[in-house]
């Protein structure tokens, strides 16, 4: 059994918006509400360099789920969807976001357009009665990702890797809200997929 290396580049069609969980204490006598507005940029994921990225572990999640979108048969009725779950592993745990050429700094956050202010369900779930207003870490595009993964299943050649990373960029998309669970966000689709041998 080889173990190749895949590479390919995800090139932003729709908004980055993150939806991490924050868990946060109140400060003396703060409000729910403004706990809420001084920890909205923790929604995002950063490495550890503060610079903002996406889990590696995201991406192989929708390349799971591109296994089941696009059927594509190996032998009789089984498709890639395995094949992508046990044969292949992040080896990064985060891939950085870039935009104009550089990643993008925690700090940018304060600046213009990386904010989005949403009524949205207190508990986060879809449905209920209630809404509050919630702030949000977006990334408009155009945007790009550099991701790598380890493959351990030689049934996972370049044509299937270059069909599912595509179908998982355009049919699931990244991040929160995205395509793949009925939201607007976090599309993208994908250019230089490459599959190489490994070295250790």
């Amino acid at each position: 059994m080889a173990v190749n290396k895949a590479t390919f580049t995800m090139i932003g069609i729709g908004p980055i918006l993150y939806g991490r969980p924050v868990h946060e204490e109140r400060i003396g006598d703060e409000t729910h509400e403004q706990l809420k507005e001084r920890t909205w940029k923790e929604k995002a994921a950063v490495d550890g360099d503060n610079m903002l990225c996406i889990p590696a572990e995201a991406v192989r999640r929708s390349l799971i789920f591109a296994g089941s979108w696009l059927s594509m048969k190996l032998t009789g009725n089984k498709t890639f969807t395995k094949r992508f779950m046990s044969g292949m592993m992040c080896n990064k745990p985060m891939f950085q976001v870039i935009k104009n050429g550089s990643p993008i700094h925690f700090n940018e956050l304060d600046k213009s357009g990386y904010r989005l202010d949403l009524f949205v369900p207190p508990d986060g779930k879809k449905g209920g009665k209630s809404r509050v207003w919630r702030a949000f870490p977006r990334i408009l595009p155009s945007w790009e990702v550099k991701a790598e993964f380890l493959v351990t299943d030689d049934a996972i050649d370049l044509p299937a890797l270059e069909a599912h990373v595509r179908s998982a960029g355009l049919h699931d998309g990244i991040g929160s809200m995205r395509i793949g669970s009925g939201g607007p966000n976090g599309m993208w689709d994908a250019k230089d997929v490459s599959l190489v041998p490994y070295t250790f």
